[in-house]
């Protein structure tokens, strides 16, 4: 498996590299620019009918075949590479994922989707230490990316570390506070700590996942929960239900009620702890 994609990368890119002697000798820009496009549009179509066929087919084989074609179209095609990764793994090659993984990133070393996909990768196998590094190397990649954080934050939930947990749900949320997926892993989170009353329709609702939620009210319960976290954090188990009743009852936002003027600096400093390798 590792010497055929060795060798698909390695014929791949000398052939791209006898194309642009090519057209050092002509002279025939647009020719190239439109050639480029082609190959990118062939690599995407290939992709996407490999992603047909794994997700909506279940054929894992011909999926596979599509992914490899759109590499040997255009070997710089991140997304095909990774895909290709997944598919592998569904199919039980692992060892064969894990050098489509590597050989996504050595052509782009800053891809956060690729790192979020080979993080949940690991946790899959167990790895939880390898899994925790490609997390925090997408995150250095890039800060803002959401599904990351969540994959991340669901890694600590199920290792038990729920401090750390919350804190990137947390992350997450400031990220991308309508992110309804997100949202219920956190909720969900909180029902199961004891922090949440799951009977309240307040809490409940939003979550349910037949139920359409308008943004908006999304985003306020992304308060509420950061909220919950703080006073989880700093408060007395009676100090919690008190204001998760209030919160239940009261339709403003909860943000007037947090009062909380340091609030910018804390996440700053949780952010560092957390990317910077700290276990809460």
């Amino acid at each position: 498996g590792a010497a055929r994609i060795d060798a698909q990368r390695s014929a791949s890119t000398t052939s791209s590299r006898s194309g642009g002697a090519d057209h050092d000798r002509t002279g025939r820009g647009a020719n190239s620019t439109t050639a480029t496009t082609t190959t990118t549009t062939t690599a995407s179509f290939w992709n996407a009918y490999g992603v047909f066929l794994q997700n909506r087919v279940g054929d894992l084989a011909g999926a596979a075949g599509c992914f490899e074609r759109a590499t040997g179209v255009d070997p710089q095609h991140v997304r095909s590479w990774q895909a290709w990764a997944v598919c592998e793994e569904r199919r039980g090659n692992r060892a064969e994922a894990r050098e489509l993984f590597e050989a996504a990133l050595r052509i782009d070393s800053q891809s956060a989707p690729t790192f979020q996909a080979y993080g949940l990768f690991e946790a899959r196998r167990g790895d939880a230490h390898h899994a925790r590094e490609l997390f925090r190397r997408g995150l250095k990649a890039d800060a803002q990316h959401a599904p990351l954080l969540h994959a991340w934050a669901r890694l600590e939930e199920r290792e038990g570390n729920v401090t750390t947990a919350r804190k990137l749900f947390e992350r997450g949320a400031r990220v991308d506070p309508t992110n309804a997926v997100m949202l219920r892993s956190w909720a969900c989170l909180e029902i199961k700590s004891g922090h949440i009353d799951s009977s309240e329709p307040a809490w409940r609702d939003p979550f349910l996942p037949a139920k359409k939620v308008p943004k908006r009210q999304l985003a306020r319960y992304a308060e509420r929960l950061s909220m919950v976290r703080r006073l989880v954090e700093r408060k007395t188990a009676d100090d919690v239900r008190v204001v998760l009743s209030w919160l239940a009852s009261n339709k403003s936002s909860p943000s007037t009620a947090m009062g909380n003027k340091k609030t910018k600096k804390n996440e700053k400093r949780e952010e560092e702890e957390v990317v910077g390798g700290q276990q809460a």
